[in-house]
């Protein structure tokens, strides 16, 4: 048996437990790789998010420059009414102006420094020759780039290439007040993208300062994404997470897949050892039931081969004083009797085991029982040297119960005390009430049953092995565990007081009063 377990333990090893264990490593060595890839997602959601950012900032400084381009074609050559009116409506629009032949003539403006910008715009352009060529080049595919450039104190030059109406390509230009554009125009748009999951700051590059930020009550964290704004030099956005931040969150997400995979490991173990033990108990129930045919085998062969014995002696009249012949007869009837005790045991305990066993309750006295018991088994007694003495309580009131069950019951427990009792032989037998409770108590002044056994007693099969016990002490493992389903069967308890090297005390206790249905009524 020991094999055998060893056995289907080492497959449980190479098949179950080596797989997940390898897996379970794996996972947790991985750990790192699996927040980078986390964080790699999330970071790549939020930049998508400042690239709408910087798309709304380029898709309306076009909108402006098809403004100033049409305005600048109308038959008057100018149309200040609608660039004052976008104005009106951008306050951030400063100027507005149309640069050719080395001039900025202006087109619209609402700056009070006029002149100033005038000039820088002018002192700029003029250096920018190469690049407004690049411009027109990509007008002639279609393609109009909107260039800005930083200018001081916090504005920028955006320029364009545009037609007049004589189709001649002219550089357009708009002067921009960068922290005016960014907390009217484009703080709306920048709260209806944060959708209070995010924050998004702007930041003044060169001067290291918080520009705007979607919700005043967090403080942006260090670890953030960030790209600069393509139209306004020198400015770049920061987005993160309102609840936590990117490392955090792939932190808790890694940890609680390693927390579920550590849970699964647990269950699984556990899961093993019930699985485990299971089997131990099944392989030792097995070895129970072998022990237990090997046991019965003997025990039949042995009264079979007496009364064999002794039958054919006396056939062949080989046995002449009538004494001995009574004698003889008396050891076939002990021995016919004995085996007779054991098939019923077996019988008994077949019937339990299937269900099939069934009681027949009527009105009994447990003294009348006693008194039937103790004739059965006073021969006995007397010839294993036993002393034994009797208290029944004669006011004992009747209870229902099986008859033939009790007897079986009282039998079992009377037979362990004589097998179990090789030094000391005292036995004590009484009857009486106590609490609702008439009682039967066999006390023996044995070998007793030590802690670890006490556990096991009821369990089929099982027998107490000790190296005190005499050799000769046979038994099936049966006896109790039918006295405890006999005992379960009358709704009542069986109790042990036991001490090892000081004898044991069994104690039947049944109900005055019985639940029907328990009872097989």
């Amino acid at each position: 048996m020991r094999f055998s377990i060893k056995r289907i333990f080492i497959v449980f090893i190479f098949i179950i437990i080596l797989p997940t264990a390898f897996y379970s490593i794996y996972e947790l060595s991985s750990y790192r790789k699996h927040e980078l890839v986390i964080e790699s997602i999330y970071g790549n959601q939020l930049e998508a998010i400042l690239f709408t950012v910087n798309q709304y900032s380029d898709e309306l400084l076009n909108e402006w420059g098809n403004r100033i381009d049409a305005s600048a074609k109308t038959r008057e050559g100018r149309d200040n009414t609608s660039l004052n009116r976008l104005m009106e409506e951008y306050p951030s629009l400063k100027l507005a102006f149309l640069y050719r032949e080395n001039e900025v003539e202006i087109l619209a403006n609402s700056s009070d420094s006029l002149d100033f910008y005038r000039q820088q715009a002018g002192n700029i352009l003029n250096k920018e020759t190469e690049e407004i060529m690049k411009l027109k080049d990509f007008l002639e595919n279609d393609y109009r780039k909107l260039q800005p450039i930083a200018l001081s104190p916090g504005h920028v030059l955006v320029y364009f290439i545009g037609e007049t109406d004589q189709k001649l390509k002219v550089v357009y230009g708009m002067i921009i007040n960068a922290e005016k554009f960014i907390n009217q125009t484009m703080a709306p748009i920048l709260q209806e993208i944060s959708q209070n999951q995010f924050y998004i700051s702007i930041y003044n590059e060169n001067k290291n300062t918080l520009i705007y930020n979607t919700d005043r009550n967090i403080e942006p964290d260090e670890t953030r994404y960030t790209t600069a704004l393509w139209l306004f030099p020198g400015y770049y956005a920061a987005i993160g997470l309102k609840e936590i931040n990117i490392s955090n969150l792939t932190r808790e997400r890694s940890r609680s897949n390693i927390l579920f995979i550590l849970l699964v490991d647990l269950m699984l173990i556990i899961g093993i050892v019930l699985v485990f033990k299971s089997i131990d108990k099944q392989l030792k129930l097995a070895q129970l039931k072998s022990d237990f045919v090997s046991n019965v085998s003997h025990e039949i062969r042995t009264p079979l081969s007496l009364i064999q014995m002794y039958v054919e002696s006396l056939k062949m009249n080989r046995v002449r004083p009538e004494g001995k012949k009574q004698e003889y007869l008396d050891v076939v009837l002990k021995e016919t009797q004995r085996l007779s005790g054991m098939v019923n045991k077996i019988l008994n305990f077949s019937q339990i085991e299937k269900n099939k066993k069934k009681y027949h309750f009527t009105p009994v006295n447990l003294n009348e029982i006693v008194d039937e018991v103790l004739t059965t088994f006073s021969h006995h007694l007397e010839n294993e040297g036993f002393d034994y003495h009797i208290h029944l309580d004669q006011e004992l009131p009747y209870i229902q119960a099986d008859s033939e069950a009790v007897t079986d019951a009282m039998m079992n427990l009377i037979d362990n005390s004589i097998k179990y009792s090789p030094g000391e032989k005292y036995i004590e037998i009484q009857t009486g009430q106590l609490s609702g409770y008439v009682y039967f108590e066999v006390q023996d002044h044995g070998q007793g049953i030590s802690e670890k056994d006490m556990k096991h007693i009821f369990d089929k099969f099982y027998r107490v092995t000790s190296s005190d016990l005499t050799p000769n002490t046979k038994g099936s493992g049966l006896g109790l565990n039918i006295v405890k389903h006999i005992m379960d069967a009358h709704g009542g308890d069986i109790r042990v007081h036991s001490k090892k090297g000081k004898g044991s005390r069994f104690v039947l206790n049944f109900p005055l009063i019985i639940d029907e249905k328990a009872a097989g009524f």
